[in-house]
């Protein structure tokens, strides 16, 4: 196990690529989050990710949620135990984040199917 938070971050993608499990924060996650460069979480590449506390996604335009959508992975989870506070549009959220076939980066079809007035 690996903790990539404070001063024992890696520097590199590989370190990360190499360890069986990496915790981290979501405050570490939108910080290397950058348009020109990204850190090594969003470089290396995940066989699976498994967001808790997921609802922390649930603003689709938030940085917390483009930075998760970036992160390179084959599998992805999320656990939470309040997947919807305020609407369905945070349901949404998250299944654009779990790659969904049915809505991920369909907002529209989720509209018409599941919620109407979106």
């Amino acid at each position: 196990m690996f903790v990539h938070h404070g001063p024992s971050k890696a520097l590199i993608a590989l370190e990360l690529q190499d360890k069986h499990i990496v915790l981290t924060t979501y405050g570490t996650l939108m910080a290397e989050f950058k348009e020109d460069m990204h850190g090594p979480l969003l470089r290396a590449k995940w066989l699976r990710v498994v967001l808790d506390e997921g609802h922390l996604i649930k603003n689709h335009l938030s940085k917390t949620f483009k930075a998760a959508k970036n992160l390179d992975t084959e599998r992805k989870w999320i656990v939470s135990g309040t997947p919807i506070q305020n609407n369905l549009t945070e349901l949404w959220a998250l299944l654009n984040w779990l790659d969904e076939p049915n809505y991920s980066d369909n907002r529209a079809l989720f509209r018409v199917q599941v919620r109407k007035d979106l």
